[in-house]
């Protein structure tokens, strides 16, 4: 009989095969526990408090992270548990994989779009002598409508459930000369996406009069198999691996969408049509298309068109069942449909001065235009930009620090997602620490800690932010010098290639007009704090432009403008796009911006 392994507090209980995973088990019970290295023991994510029930013995690299008097309470890390026994298993609330959505529920206009779209709403009151003299109630439709149209399968079952009568609005595509549903609301919704690593973002559009009815963002669920894409990928081969990764992203998109809905007093029939973007990646993912080649040198992508689909090639998306499905143009190598849609929002492919995009996340694109070309490169910033740091580092959620300020006095002041008590430190909270430490001299140019000043914070492990009396779990958040290191590798990695494709152009830093930083880190994180660690070239702050969401924004013009996806197909497949790694003084310059601020004249 095999062994039962029951989780708290969720009431879980799962038969397991001895000897198997104890973080396997979890997440096959639907049990998601934060695992942010998928399983090797490096994040320390996965805590778990063994209550009862007999296991292997602790690993070193448990004795590492947990220390010896959490593993004699029973603390474990999951990931390293093997199940020799029944289990009960108690994950504690820091370990949960928290999956908060955030929804606005906003209205506004989209700037710089002609609504031009094709679809409309015709306002229908079929009598019975309508039906006499047309002889078919799709005639009947057709006669108010206009000639030269078709009625859809949607349509005529709507017609059916209605005894052929109807008093209520046509759904009319006239790009396909086609009435696509019979409804009793003139709601014509679309629904934009940005599939992110670490988020997934989304807006309600209404189609027929161009505002944004609602937006908002969720942690992608594949974030329980790994932070960044290559690790996830690494232990999801074969087809049963991508479906469920795709699968996982399904999940997030539609409790996503659902939250848009609900927020609007809105239904799922009223979406018809959806546009999607992301890193390659993720865009083959959604599409059921394996990804792995993109992870092998050339890193060629089986897809990098727009791409449409039907409703019925993305079996259980949230639309109507005559929704439209389009994935959107990406560049080439790691240079996806996200990127392309940032450069349609900010404009910068019609920008004549030299222009930088920085766009900020798990993985970092930066975008050069100058006179009409566009050359790109991907630089692999790691998860640390999303928070994911060594114990202290967590996503942009309830209870993260994001942003820190020093006094004269020994004092620290920050602030936390969502207020209350920090939990521990995100992505932009580290780089306003970081900032703020080199601004008071507690950290030197390498990244050391300089121990001046707020003697009451330090120990043996590091810089004290916020003692264990303060904190939401009673644990000190502590800033250690690997912490600052992995942000140092991350700002290096965007900084080196940003020079890259300076020096690539014939350019210098002097010679950059403007630069955008969005993604999401990008917009979270402030254009000083920045300059500060030397993240981005010297330049004014009023120069320096964070953009919300840009991905999302470019999504919505084409929604609503049917031209600016040809104007996005243009921009994909005019993009140069450049393997930094392969520039011959790269290690070089990689190692210069190491140095936390600095004279950009080192790493250009």
């Amino acid at each position: 009989m095999a062994p039962e392994v029951l989780f708290e507090p969720f009431r879980k209980g799962v038969d397991a095969p001895l000897g198997s995973n104890l973080l396997k088990v979890a997440i096959s019970a639907e049990v998601f526990i934060s695992s942010l290295c998928n399983g090797n023991g490096a994040c320390g994510k996965c805590k778990v408090l063994v209550r009862s029930g007999v296991t292997n013995p602790p690993t070193g690299t448990e004795e590492l992270i947990l220390g010896k008097e959490r593993i004699e309470k029973g603390f474990r890390l999951a990931c390293k548990v093997k199940v020799m026994d029944s289990l009960r298993v108690e994950v504690p609330p820091e370990s949960m994989d928290e999956r908060e959505i955030s929804v606005e529920d906003i209205t506004y206009p989209i700037e710089g779009v002609v609504l031009d779209n094709p679809f409309r709403v015709v306002e229908l009151s079929i009598s019975r002598s309508d039906l006499e003299r047309t002889g078919s109630s799709d005639r009947a439709v057709l006669e108010k409508v206009g000639r030269g149209y078709r009625v859809s399968y949607q349509a005529l079952k709507a017609l059916n459930r209605r005894r052929g009568r109807l008093k209520g609005f046509a759904v009319v595509d006239e790009g396909e000369m086609e009435v696509m549903d019979l409804k009793s609301t003139p709601k014509v919704f679309g629904v934009a996406i940005d599939i992110g690593t670490t988020n997934i973002s989304g807006a309600l559009i209404d189609l027929i009069n161009g505002y944004v009815l609602a937006r908002g963002h969720i942690p992608n669920p594949q974030l329980s198999l790994g932070a960044d894409m290559l690790t996830r990928l690494a232990f999801q081969r074969g087809k049963e691996g991508i479906r469920r990764l795709k699968r996982l992203i399904l999940t997030g998109i539609n409790t996503l969408v659902g939250e848009l809905l609900r927020v609007t007093s809105s239904s799922k029939g009223d979406i018809y049509e959806v546009m999607v973007a992301g890193n390659p990646v993720m865009s083959h993912l959604f599409m059921g298309l394996d990804p792995h080649g993109l992870g092998l040198y050339p890193n060629l992508a089986l897809s990098s068109t727009f791409c449409t689909m039907s409703k019925g090639d993305v079996q259980g998306l949230r639309a109507n069942p005559s929704s439209r499905i389009s994935v959107f143009p990406g560049g080439r190598r790691f240079v996806g449909g996200d990127i392309v849609a940032g450069i349609l929002a900010t404009g910068i492919h019609r920008c004549r001065g030299p222009v930088l995009m920085v766009d900020l996340g798990t993985n970092g694109e930066i975008v050069l235009a100058c006179k009409g070309s566009l050359l790109a490169t991907s630089a692999s910033a790691g998860p640390s930009f999303e928070g994911h740091l060594s114990g202290l580092g967590m996503r942009s959620s309830k209870g993260a620090i994001t942003w820190v300020r020093m006094g004269d006095d020994d004092r620290v002041v920050y602030g936390t997602w969502g207020g209350g008590r920090p939990k521990g430190i995100c992505g932009s909270g580290m780089i306003s620490f970081l900032a703020e430490s080199i601004r008071k001299g507690l950290v030197d140019e390498k990244g050391r800690f300089v121990k001046r000043g707020y003697k009451g914070r330090w120990d043996e492990r590091g810089f004290i932010l916020v003692h264990g009396g303060e904190t939401s779990t009673g644990e000190p958040i502590i800033v250690r010098n690997r912490d600052i290191q992995e942000i140092q590798k991350a700002k290096a990695a965007i900084a080196t290639g940003i020079g890259i494709l300076l020096d690539y152009a014939g350019l210098g830093v002097d010679d950059l007009e403007r630069i955008y930083l969005t993604g999401s880190f990008g917009s979270g994180v402030t254009k000083e704090d920045a300059l500060t660690i030397g993240l981005l070239p010297p330049l004014t702050p009023d120069r320096i432009e964070v953009v919300r969401d840009a991905p999302l924004k470019g999504l919505i013009m084409a929604l609503l403008e049917r031209k600016k996806v040809d104007e996005a197909c243009e921009i994909a497949s005019s993009m140069e796009c450049i393997d930094m790694a392969m520039a011959p003084d790269f290690e070089e310059r990689f190692l210069h911006a190491l140095y936390l601020g600095g004279p950009w004249s080192f790493i250009q």
